[in-house]
């Protein structure tokens, strides 16, 4: 069973990540745009370390590779002013 602990925003409201926890382990999902575009598996760590992690993507501190699959997504991310 998965449990939502948390979940963090971007102050634009355009990135979230969610901190979720299993029995036997912790991972983040990140989205943009609503989209998920993303995830890390926190093994051998606290629950506030992937809460950091979190809310340091939502604070645009740390930057993901996102999934090839979605290239409109990444130019989006990369290019100012698009949608």
């Amino acid at each position: 069973m998965t449990n939502e602990i948390e979940t963090y925003y971007s102050k634009d409201g355009r990135k979230h990540a969610v901190v979720n926890a299993t029995a036997s382990f912790i991972y983040v999902e990140f989205y943009h745009d609503e989209i998920l575009v993303g995830g890390l598996e926190v093994a051998n760590n606290s629950i506030y370390y992937a809460q950091s992690i979190a809310e340091n993507y939502c604070n645009d501190i740390i930057q993901l590779k996102l999934w090839r699959s979605n290239e409109i997504l990444e130019r989006n991310l990369h290019e100012p002013g698009t949608k």
